[in-house]
C-alpha cells in the first residue's frame, strides 16, 4: 500500500489539479486572445481546445493514472481557464462568484442535510499509481475488484486428503502487504502440518460474498472446519455493496445469489467503476459538508465507499451478523466446525469506532456462533506495536506469525464443536449459488 499523504500533502495535489489547470488555461487564451485575428487561424484554436480536454483525459486514463473524474476535472479546469483568458480576463468578479456559491451550497447543506456519512481519508497520493494501476483507494482497486469477484464464484481444486481447514476474510487474511508464505494462514500450515490450512479471501471481499464463496467450496467438498473473520470496520460499510460483476446491486436478494455467473461491465460502464472520485473532492470531503454529501452521493452509485451513518449502523451491524451466523448454520450442516473470529482494528487505525466493535460483537453472540474475539491480542500483542503491521492497518510477517500462534491456541486448539451453539439446520431459503 502507498504511504498516506499528509493533509498537507493531498492538498498541495488538490491545488495541483483545480488552480493550475485553470492558470495555464488563462494563459493559453491570453496568448490567443492577442493574436485571434492571425495565423495559425481557428483550425489550430480547435486543436488547441481539444488537446486541453483530451491529454489529461488520455494521460490519466491511458497510462492507469488517478482516474476518468480526474481527468474531466482538470480538462473542464482548462477550458475555463481557457474562456476566461479568451475576454480579457474576469478574476475577480469569477473569484467572488465562486466563493458565494461555495458558501451558500455549505450553507444550505449544515441547513438542510443531516451530518454526512464517514468518509473515508484520501489513502494514496494520486502519483502513487501512475505507474501502478488504477487508484480507488474506497473501493479497492479494479485489479482488487476483479480478485474479489473471482473468489467470490470460484471453486476450489483438488482437496488434501488430510484434514481441512477454510479461513475466510478479506485482506487480512489474505495478507496484503506480505508474500504468500508469510501469512498467518501458511503459517498454521507448517505449524500443523497434518492439516491443510486453505485461504478463502481477497482484499474488498464483504461478508455477502465470503458468503457465497463458501457455499461453492463446501459444495466441492468436504471441510472439517471453516473460520470466517469479520472486521468491524469496513465489512460494515461494504456488506450489500454494488459489486462490478453483478451489475444492478448486491451479490445477494436475501440469502439468495442474484448472480449465478459473473457478469462484467464494458466500455463506458467500465471505465467509470475503475475511476475513484476526483482527489479534490476526497480532500474537500474532509472538511466541508456539501463537499462530503457530493462524494456520499458519487458513492451511491458503486455502494460500500462510506461508513454507515448512525441511523444506518444498527441495519449494517444485524446484516452482518446475520450472514455470519447463516454462513455457520451452513458450514455446520455440511459437517464443518464453524467459527466466528471478530477483528479489531489494529493500533493506530481509525476505520472501527469502538461502538461499533461492541454493536457488532453483541449482534453476533446474540445469533449463538462460536464467537472469539481478537480485540485482545490486537490491544496487547505480544510483538512490538510499530513492527505489527505493515501500513497501520495489514500485519507485518511477524505481525502474521504472531497472530497465527494466537489463532492456533485460541481458535483451533480450543476447537468449536459442530453444533457450537448454533442451530445446525441449514436456512430454509439458503440454496448454493
Amino acid at each position: 500500500m502507498s504511504p498516506v499523504p499528509s493533509p498537507l500533502a493531498a492538498s498541495a495535489w488538490a491545488f495541483v489539479e483545480v488552480v493550475l489547470p485553470v492558470v495555464a488555461g488563462d494563459l493559453a487564451g491570453a496568448a490567443w486572445a492577442r493574436r485571434r485575428s492571425h495565423p495559425p487561424g481557428w483550425g489550430a484554436l480547435v486543436l488547441v481546445l481539444v488537446a486541453c480536454v483530451a491529454l489529461p483525459v488520455v494521460a490519466t486514463v491511458g497510462l492507469r493514472g488517478p482516474g476518468l473524474w480526474d481527468a474531466a476535472l482538470v480538462g473542464g479546469a482548462v477550458w475555463l481557464g481557457l474562456a476566461v483568458g479568451a475576454r480579457g480576463g474576469a478574476w475577480p468578479r469569477l473569484l467572488g462568484q465562486g466563493l458565494l456559491a461555495l458558501a451558500l451550497g455549505e450553507g444550505l447543506a449544515w441547513a438542510l442535510l443531516p451530518t454526512p456519512p464517514g468518509i473515508p481519508r484520501p489513502l494514496r497520493a494520486p502519483w502513487a499509481s501512475w505507474a501502478t494501476d488504477v487508484t480507488d483507494v474506497h473501493g479497492g482497486t479494479w485489479s482488487t475488484d476483479v480478485e474479489a469477484c473471482r473468489v467470490v464464484f470460484s471453486a476450489p481444486g483438488r482437496l488434501p486428503a488430510r484434514p481441512r481447514v477454510l479461513h475466510v476474510g478479506d485482506s487480512m487474511v489474505f495478507g496484503s502487504g506480505v508474500a504468500d508464505h508469510e501469512t498467518f494462514v501458511a503459517s498454521l500450515g507448517r505449524r500443523r502440518p497434518t492439516e491443510a490450512h486453505v485461504a478463502l479471501a481477497a482484499p474488498g471481499l464483504s461478508t455477502d460474498g465470503e458468503l457465497l464463496a463458501v457455499r461453492r467450496w463446501v459444495a466441492a467438498g468436504a471441510w472439517d472446519a471453516v473460520v470466517l473473520y469479520v472486521f468491524a470496520g469496513n465489512d460494515l460499510a461494504e456488506v450489500d455493496r454494488v459489486w462490478p460483476c453483478c451489475p444492478g446491486g448486491g451479490l445477494l436478494e436475501g440469502p439468495r445469489a442474484r448472480c449465478a455467473e459473473p457478469a462484467w461491465p464494458e466500455g463506458a460502464a467500465a471505465a467509470r467503476w475503475r475511476s475513484p472520485p476526483p482527489f479534490a473532492l476526497q480532500v474537500a470531503a474532509q472538511g466541508l459538508r456539501s463537499a462530503a454529501w457530493g462524494y456520499a452521493a458519487w458513492a451511491a452509485g458503486r455502494g460500500g465507499l462510506v461508513q454507515p451513518r448512525a441511523d444506518e449502523l444498527d441495519a449494517a451491524v444485524t446484516r452482518v451478523a446475520d450472514l455470519a451466523a447463516t454462513l455457520a448454520r451452513e458450514a455446520q450442516a455440511a459437517g464443518a466446525a464453524a467459527s466466528v473470529v471478530l477483528l479489531p482494528a489494529p493500533p493506530g487505525a481509525d476505520l472501527a469506532a469502538p461502538e461499533r466493535q461492541a454493536r457488532l460483537f453483541g449482534a453476533l453472540r446474540e445469533t449463538g456462533v462460536h464467537l472469539v474475539d481478537a480485540t485482545a491480542f490486537f490491544a496487547a500483542p505480544p510483538i512490538a506495536r510499530d513492527a505489527l503491521t505493515v501500513d497501520g492497518m495489514h500485519l507485518s510477517p511477524a505481525g502474521h506469525e504472531a497472530f497465527a500462534s494466537w489463532v492456533e491456541e485460541g481458535v483451533l486448539e480450543r476447537g468449536a464443536p459442530a453444533s457450537s451453539g448454533v442451530d445446525p439446520r441449514p436456512l430454509p431459503d439458503s440454496p448454493g449459488p
